[in-house]
Protein backbone atom coordinates (compact mmCIF):
# COMPACT_ATOMS: atom_id res chain seq x y z
CA UNK A 1 0.00 0.00 0.00
CA UNK A 2 1.12 3.42 -1.07
CA UNK A 3 1.91 6.47 1.54
CA UNK A 4 -0.52 9.40 1.34
CA UNK A 5 2.17 12.03 1.73
CA UNK A 6 1.74 12.96 -2.15
CA UNK A 7 -1.51 12.94 -4.44
CA UNK A 8 -2.38 9.07 -5.03
CA UNK A 9 -2.59 9.02 -8.35
CA UNK A 10 1.00 10.69 -9.10
CA UNK A 11 2.98 8.27 -6.65
CA UNK A 12 0.99 5.62 -8.76
CA UNK A 13 2.69 7.08 -11.68
CA UNK A 14 5.85 7.32 -10.38
CA UNK A 15 6.14 3.67 -9.18
CA UNK A 16 5.06 2.27 -12.48
CA UNK A 17 7.75 4.54 -14.84
CA UNK A 18 10.31 3.10 -11.89
CA UNK A 19 9.31 -0.27 -12.80
CA UNK A 20 9.60 0.03 -16.45
CA UNK A 21 12.86 1.86 -16.18
CA UNK A 22 14.37 -0.80 -13.92
CA UNK A 23 12.92 -3.33 -16.20
CA UNK A 24 10.56 -4.72 -13.64
CA UNK A 25 7.61 -3.98 -16.58
CA UNK A 26 9.82 -5.04 -19.57
CA UNK A 27 9.04 -2.50 -22.94
CA UNK A 28 6.23 -4.71 -24.72
CA UNK A 29 5.00 -6.27 -21.63
CA UNK A 30 1.24 -6.59 -20.52
CA UNK A 31 0.71 -4.81 -17.35
CA UNK A 32 -1.33 -6.22 -14.77
CA UNK A 33 -4.82 -5.35 -14.33
CA UNK A 34 -6.59 -3.10 -13.16
CA UNK A 35 -7.97 -5.02 -10.13
CA UNK A 36 -4.43 -6.41 -9.50
CA UNK A 37 -2.84 -2.89 -9.48
CA UNK A 38 -5.88 -1.21 -7.49
CA UNK A 39 -5.89 -4.44 -4.45
CA UNK A 40 -1.56 -3.93 -4.52
CA UNK A 41 -1.71 0.35 -3.65
CA UNK A 42 -4.36 -0.06 -1.80
CA UNK A 43 -6.88 2.31 -3.83
CA UNK A 44 -10.11 2.25 -5.66
CA UNK A 45 -9.88 1.35 -8.89
CA UNK A 46 -11.14 4.42 -10.54
CA UNK A 47 -8.31 6.22 -9.11
CA UNK A 48 -5.98 3.55 -10.11
CA UNK A 49 -7.59 4.01 -13.79
CA UNK A 50 -7.36 8.02 -13.43
CA UNK A 51 -3.48 6.88 -12.86
CA UNK A 52 -3.22 4.45 -15.76
CA UNK A 53 -4.94 6.94 -18.16
CA UNK A 54 -2.14 9.76 -17.34
CA UNK A 55 0.58 7.47 -18.44
CA UNK A 56 -1.52 6.08 -21.43
CA UNK A 57 -1.76 10.46 -22.56
CA UNK A 58 1.56 10.10 -22.05
CA UNK A 59 2.25 7.32 -23.75
CA UNK A 60 4.17 5.07 -21.65
CA UNK A 61 1.68 2.60 -22.05
CA UNK A 62 -0.73 1.35 -24.84
CA UNK A 63 -4.38 1.03 -24.12
CA UNK A 64 -5.48 -1.86 -26.28
CA UNK A 65 -9.42 -2.43 -26.62
CA UNK A 66 -10.50 -5.40 -24.53
CA UNK A 67 -6.86 -6.50 -24.16
CA UNK A 68 -5.73 -4.66 -21.37
CA UNK A 69 -2.70 -2.14 -21.14
CA UNK A 70 1.14 -2.30 -22.93
CA UNK A 71 4.21 -1.11 -21.88
CA UNK A 72 5.14 1.10 -25.15
CA UNK A 73 8.17 -0.99 -26.16
CA UNK A 74 9.89 2.63 -26.79
CA UNK A 75 9.18 3.72 -23.35
CA UNK A 76 13.15 3.23 -22.29
CA UNK A 77 14.07 4.89 -25.27
CA UNK A 78 12.89 8.71 -24.22
CA UNK A 79 13.19 10.87 -21.34
CA UNK A 80 10.21 9.41 -18.23
CA UNK A 81 9.12 13.44 -17.98
CA UNK A 82 7.55 13.39 -21.74
CA UNK A 83 5.68 16.75 -21.57
CA UNK A 84 8.69 18.52 -21.46
CA UNK A 85 8.60 19.17 -25.05
CA UNK A 86 10.60 21.48 -26.99
CA UNK A 87 10.57 23.30 -30.55
CA UNK A 88 13.61 24.80 -31.51
CA UNK A 89 12.26 28.68 -31.53
CA UNK A 90 11.73 27.96 -28.09
CA UNK A 91 15.04 26.24 -27.16
CA UNK A 92 16.50 29.60 -29.41
CA UNK A 93 14.62 31.96 -26.95
CA UNK A 94 15.47 30.13 -23.62
CA UNK A 95 18.92 30.69 -24.78
CA UNK A 96 18.30 34.48 -24.74
CA UNK A 97 17.92 35.08 -28.15
CA UNK A 98 15.10 36.20 -30.28
CA UNK A 99 13.88 33.22 -32.78
CA UNK A 100 13.16 33.73 -36.38
CA UNK A 101 11.96 30.73 -39.12
CA UNK A 102 12.21 31.14 -42.48
CA UNK A 103 10.49 29.77 -44.93
CA UNK A 104 12.91 27.90 -47.58
CA UNK A 105 10.90 25.14 -49.69
CA UNK A 106 8.27 22.76 -49.57
CA UNK A 107 7.34 20.12 -52.00
CA UNK A 108 5.70 16.97 -52.43
CA UNK A 109 7.64 13.65 -54.09
CA UNK A 110 7.17 9.53 -53.36
CA UNK A 111 8.92 8.18 -50.62
CA UNK A 112 12.23 5.80 -50.18
CA UNK A 113 12.52 2.94 -48.83
CA UNK A 114 14.29 4.29 -45.78
CA UNK A 115 11.32 6.68 -45.22
CA UNK A 116 9.02 3.76 -45.46
CA UNK A 117 10.79 1.87 -43.06
CA UNK A 118 10.81 4.53 -40.43
CA UNK A 119 7.14 5.88 -40.58
CA UNK A 120 5.88 2.51 -41.34
CA UNK A 121 4.29 2.87 -44.59
CA UNK A 122 3.30 -0.33 -46.00
CA UNK A 123 4.40 1.01 -50.12
CA UNK A 124 6.01 3.99 -51.80
CA UNK A 125 3.04 6.83 -51.07
CA UNK A 126 3.31 10.33 -51.79
CA UNK A 127 5.46 12.18 -48.84
CA UNK A 128 5.28 16.00 -47.87
CA UNK A 129 8.48 17.68 -47.62
CA UNK A 130 9.37 20.88 -45.60
CA UNK A 131 12.10 23.13 -45.26
CA UNK A 132 13.02 25.72 -43.16
CA UNK A 133 15.84 27.98 -41.43
CA UNK A 134 15.63 28.77 -37.65
CA UNK A 135 17.49 31.81 -36.78
CA UNK A 136 18.77 33.60 -33.74
CA UNK A 137 18.92 37.06 -33.67
CA UNK A 138 19.04 36.95 -37.55
CA UNK A 139 21.90 34.25 -37.65
CA UNK A 140 20.81 30.69 -38.87
CA UNK A 141 21.76 27.99 -36.75
CA UNK A 142 19.72 24.56 -37.66
CA UNK A 143 18.33 23.53 -40.86
CA UNK A 144 15.60 21.53 -40.55
CA UNK A 145 13.34 19.46 -42.65
CA UNK A 146 10.35 17.61 -42.11
CA UNK A 147 8.94 14.81 -43.56
CA UNK A 148 5.57 13.27 -43.31
CA UNK A 149 2.85 11.02 -45.22
CA UNK A 150 0.72 13.00 -47.51
CA UNK A 151 -2.74 11.59 -46.77
CA UNK A 152 -2.13 12.92 -43.22
CA UNK A 153 -3.56 16.57 -44.00
CA UNK A 154 -7.28 17.29 -43.01
CA UNK A 155 -6.83 20.76 -43.86
CA UNK A 156 -5.63 22.28 -47.62
CA UNK A 157 -2.43 22.64 -47.73
CA UNK A 158 -2.79 25.82 -50.01
CA UNK A 159 -1.85 28.78 -47.42
CA UNK A 160 0.18 27.01 -44.84
CA UNK A 161 1.74 28.62 -42.04
CA UNK A 162 5.37 27.56 -42.15
CA UNK A 163 5.76 29.77 -38.32
CA UNK A 164 4.94 27.19 -36.60
CA UNK A 165 6.75 24.74 -34.89
CA UNK A 166 6.39 20.64 -35.75
CA UNK A 167 3.72 20.12 -33.04
CA UNK A 168 1.74 23.35 -33.56
CA UNK A 169 2.48 22.56 -37.55
CA UNK A 170 0.91 18.95 -37.16
CA UNK A 171 -2.19 19.79 -35.19
CA UNK A 172 -3.24 22.50 -37.10
CA UNK A 173 -3.49 20.84 -40.52
CA UNK A 174 -3.33 16.87 -39.75
CA UNK A 175 -5.30 17.11 -36.27
CA UNK A 176 -2.37 15.08 -35.10
CA UNK A 177 -0.79 15.70 -30.77
CA UNK A 178 2.57 14.47 -31.28
CA UNK A 179 3.38 12.94 -27.89
CA UNK A 180 7.08 12.10 -28.01
CA UNK A 181 9.91 12.30 -29.93
CA UNK A 182 13.22 9.43 -30.86
CA UNK A 183 16.35 11.74 -31.95
CA UNK A 184 19.56 10.23 -33.09
CA UNK A 185 22.64 12.33 -33.05
CA UNK A 186 25.23 12.04 -34.61
CA UNK A 187 28.40 14.43 -36.16
CA UNK A 188 28.73 14.37 -40.05
CA UNK A 189 30.80 16.29 -42.41
CA UNK A 190 29.11 19.76 -44.14
CA UNK A 191 27.82 19.23 -47.27
CA UNK A 192 27.55 21.59 -49.61
CA UNK A 193 23.53 21.78 -49.51
CA UNK A 194 23.77 22.42 -45.79
CA UNK A 195 26.60 24.93 -46.14
CA UNK A 196 24.58 27.20 -48.50
CA UNK A 197 22.06 27.56 -45.49
CA UNK A 198 24.06 27.58 -42.75
CA UNK A 199 27.29 29.36 -44.26
CA UNK A 200 29.95 27.80 -41.72
CA UNK A 201 32.21 26.54 -44.03
CA UNK A 202 32.78 22.87 -45.37
CA UNK A 203 36.12 22.63 -43.43
CA UNK A 204 34.09 21.22 -40.27
CA UNK A 205 31.80 18.43 -38.89
CA UNK A 206 28.39 19.51 -37.88
CA UNK A 207 26.09 18.09 -35.26
CA UNK A 208 22.68 16.39 -36.69
CA UNK A 209 19.26 15.71 -35.17
CA UNK A 210 17.81 12.70 -36.93
CA UNK A 211 14.28 12.82 -34.97
CA UNK A 212 11.03 10.61 -35.34
CA UNK A 213 8.29 11.85 -33.49
CA UNK A 214 5.52 9.63 -32.05
CA UNK A 215 1.36 10.42 -31.46
CA UNK A 216 0.49 8.92 -28.10
CA UNK A 217 -0.43 5.40 -29.84
CA UNK A 218 3.03 4.99 -30.57
CA UNK A 219 2.36 5.33 -34.05
CA UNK A 220 5.18 7.48 -36.06
CA UNK A 221 4.11 9.76 -38.09
CA UNK A 222 6.92 13.20 -38.91
CA UNK A 223 10.84 12.50 -39.47
CA UNK A 224 13.06 15.42 -38.79
CA UNK A 225 16.89 15.69 -40.38
CA UNK A 226 17.76 18.84 -38.34
CA UNK A 227 21.10 20.70 -39.42
CA UNK A 228 22.50 22.09 -35.41
CA UNK A 229 25.31 24.67 -35.70
CA UNK A 230 26.39 24.70 -32.28
CA UNK A 231 29.35 27.01 -32.98
CA UNK A 232 26.69 30.28 -32.64
CA UNK A 233 23.78 28.20 -30.23
CA UNK A 234 24.80 26.16 -27.22
CA UNK A 235 23.00 22.80 -26.59
CA UNK A 236 21.96 21.85 -23.00
CA UNK A 237 20.11 19.00 -22.23
CA UNK A 238 18.23 18.57 -19.24
CA UNK A 239 16.46 15.35 -17.92
CA UNK A 240 15.24 14.86 -14.55
CA UNK A 241 13.74 11.42 -12.87
CA UNK A 242 10.44 12.62 -12.40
Amino acid sequence: MIERSEPVTTRINQIIRERVKNGSYRPGSRLPSELELANEFGVSRSTLRNAINSLATEGVILRKHGNGSYINQHAVQFNTQLHNLWSFPQLIQESGRSPEIQFIHSFTRISTSNEEAILELNSPQPVFILQRLFLADGKPVIYSTNILPEDLFTQPKLSLDTQLSIYEFMAAYCNIELVYSISDLHAEKISDTVNKQLKIGLDRSILVFNDVFYTKESRPVVMGLNYYNDQLLALRLVRSKV
